[in-house]
Order: structure tokens, then sequence, then C-alpha cells
């Protein structure tokens, strides 16, 4: 897909950028360790009730995540999460 939106980081919260439009057009957000950006993302999937997980296998971490996000440790955790959430 092509488009014009500014990228994401530390300005992912604008209406244009293309992690909010990531964020109101998913079915569920998985996140992955990362940095500014994915946790804008988290962030954005929150504020919109979005369906959301960390995966993080043992011995990952994902520093700035909230206690609040729920975190998967395996695929076959990730695969429920998808189940649960999407039916």
């Amino acid at each position: 897909m092509l488009h014009r939106c500014p990228p994401g980081g530390e300005d992912g919260a604008d209406p244009l950028s293309r992690t909010h439009i990531n964020a109101l057009n998913c079915a569920a957000v998985i996140a992955l360790p990362g940095s500014t950006e994915t946790l804008s993302e988290v962030a954005l999937a929150t504020r919109y009730g979005r369906p959301l997980a960390a995966f993080l296998p043992a011995g990952h971490a994902f520093p700035g995540l909230s206690a609040d996000v729920r975190r998967v440790a395996d695929l076959t955790e990730l695969d429920r999460f998808l189940r649960e959430s999407l039916g």
C-alpha cells in the first residue's frame, strides 16, 4: 500500500501517522520487543480497545511495556490469544 503518512516513532499518536492508521485497521495487535514506535502502537491499541498481546519468549525483555499488557511466551499461547480475540 502506498501512502504519504508520516512515520510513527514518538509521533505515532498523530492521527495521520502510519502507526495510528495501523492500529485503527487491525483486528488484533501482537507486539514484539521494540522501541518508541512499538510502544506507540501498544498505546494506540489500548486506546482503541484492540486485542493486544506482547510476544515475549523466555529471556526476552520489552523495556517500557506496561504491566497491563498481556504477555505470551510461546506460539501455543499466541495461537490461543488470537483464537480468543478473533473468534
